[in-house]
């Protein structure tokens, strides 16, 4: 059971934008014994108030490096709408430097990207 431990609301031109900070335990399997085990587990990930069934945001390394990732949901069709974007990869172009700077923010990490 995932407990919301951090939230930080950006104001952006899009929207407000959310990060929040989950903690707790899920079911995972053990990749060396197969068996599904309760482990600790801490995610962290944004989006827009708005559109939280659209598309959500996250911190990947990418060799030493953090970048924003996200994941496109069924929903991201009216969001892409509401902020003027040809398709889902301009939505994600027109609203990099917005989720950057509050990933950075929030993580007080300037070298994310």
């Amino acid at each position: 059971m995932l407990k919301v431990t951090r939230v930080k609301v950006y104001q952006t031109e899009f929207g407000p934008f959310k990060i929040e900070t989950s903690e707790g335990k899920v079911r995972r399997r053990n990749m060396n014994t197969a068996k599904v085990e309760w482990r600790q587990t801490k995610i962290t990930d944004g989006f827009f108030e708005e559109y939280p069934n659209a598309v959500h945001f996250f911190i990947e390394r990418d060799g030493n490096d953090r970048v924003v990732a996200s994941s496109q949901y069924d929903s991201y069709s009216e969001w892409v709408k509401a902020i003027h974007a040809r398709d889902y990869e301009d939505a994600l172009k027109k609203t990099n430097d917005a989720v950057v700077k509050a990933f950075r923010d929030y993580y007080d990490d300037n070298s994310i990207y």
